[in-house]
């Protein structure tokens, strides 16, 4: 499998992953209830999905969405973005 380049104009550098591994880009919290309250940082739930952005793995693509657990993955600060290094057997299920 060759890797593929992500976003070339906006990075000057790639980030590729090595053995089974999957970086995905993290899904946002949310800010506000339905009805426009504020929720503050300490009450907010963290997000366990992302969008795969580059894989070495045969059980997910580019552009999937995923779940992995609370504590799964190791977090990557690249370029000014936040990703999570996940490993293969660290999904727990894709999103169609």
């Amino acid at each position: 499998m060759s890797p593929r380049v992500y976003n070339t104009k906006k990075m000057s550098k790639q980030i590729i992953p090595v053995g089974n591994r999957i970086i995905i880009s993290t899904v946002d919290a949310e800010t506000r209830t339905s009805q426009g309250l504020i929720i503050p940082d300490s009450n907010q739930k963290k997000p366990l999905m992302g969008l795969v952005i580059e894989t070495s793995s045969s059980i997910v693509e580019v552009g999937d969405t995923v779940v992995y657990g609370e504590y799964a993955g190791q977090k990557v600060n690249f370029e000014d973005k936040d990703f999570i290094i996940l490993e293969e057997n660290q999904i727990l299920a894709k999103i169609i």
